[in-house]
C-alpha cells in the first residue's frame, strides 16, 4: 500500500510535494572512512546529506523497492540500517563467547538471526499476519511479487507515457549507479 500511495503521490505532479526538501544520499566523511564511529565521535562527525526534492526521494524509495524477492543482498550491503550480523564472530573473551565489557556493563550477543531476507520467513510473517485472508480492516495485502510488477509497470508507464517525461528521465539521470542497475533489472 505504501508502494501505491507514493506512485500515486508522484503522479499528482504538485507543486507543493516538489518544493518539499529531503534528505538524499549520505555524503561519505574521510575522516570516518574505514574507522569505527563511537557514539561520541558521531555526535562530533554528524553524519551529512544531500539535499533532494520530495519528488526526487519519492523515485529513489520506489527504486529501493525494486529488488527480486529473493534477494538478501540489501541485508549484506547495510541497506536501510540492516547488516547480515551471521558473520560477526567476535571472540572477545577468547573462550568461544561474544561478552564484552563496556564501561563495567556486560552483554553478551545474541547468536540467532533471524534473516528476514529469506523467502520461507517471508512467507511464514505474511501467513500470520494473513490469517484468514484478511488483514487491515479486510483488505489483503499484496504480495512482494504484485509489487515488483506494480512497480516495473509504473516505472515503464513513467518513462514512456507520462505527461512530464523529461522531468522524470532528468530525476533518473541523477540517480547513483547502484538505483540504474535496479532500474536496469525492469529491462
Amino acid at each position: 500500500m505504501n508502494v501505491t500511495a507514493l506512485a500515486t503521490l508522484y503522479t499528482l505532479h504538485d507543486q507543493r510535494i516538489a518544493s518539499i526538501s529531503c534528505k538524499g544520499d549520505l555524503i561519505p566523511n574521510p575522516a570516518t572512512a574505514g574507522r569505527i564511529v563511537t557514539r561520541s565521535r558521531a555526535k562530533q562527525m554528524p553524519d551529512h546529506y544531500t539535499i533532494i526534492t520530495a519528488d526526487i526521494k519519492i523515485i529513489k524509495v520506489l527504486i529501493e523497492e525494486l529488488s527480486p524477492p529473493n534477494d538478501t543482498s540489501a541485508l549484506n550491503t547495510g541497506v536501510a540500517g540492516t547488516r547480515d550480523v551471521s558473520d560477526d564472530e567476535d571472540d572477545l573473551d577468547g573462550d568461544g563467547s561474544t561478552k564484552s565489557s563496556v564501561n563495567g556493563d556486560d552483554w553478551e550477543d545474541d547468536d540467532t538471526f533471524l534473516d528476514l531476507g529469506m523467502g520461507a520467513t517471508k512467507a511464514d510473517l505474511m501467513g500470520w499476519a494473513n490469517e484468514g485472508g484478511k488483514m487491515f480492516g479486510g483488505q489483503g495485502q499484496r504480495s512482494d511479487d504484485e509489487t515488483q510488477l506494480f512497480l516495473g509497470d509504473w516505472f515503464r508507464k513513467m518513462a514512456s507515457e507520462d505527461v512530464r517525461r523529461e522531468r522524470f528521465m532528468e530525476i533518473l539521470g541523477g540517480m547513483t549507479e547502484r538505483e540504474r542497475e535496479r532500474l536496469a533489472m525492469l529491462g
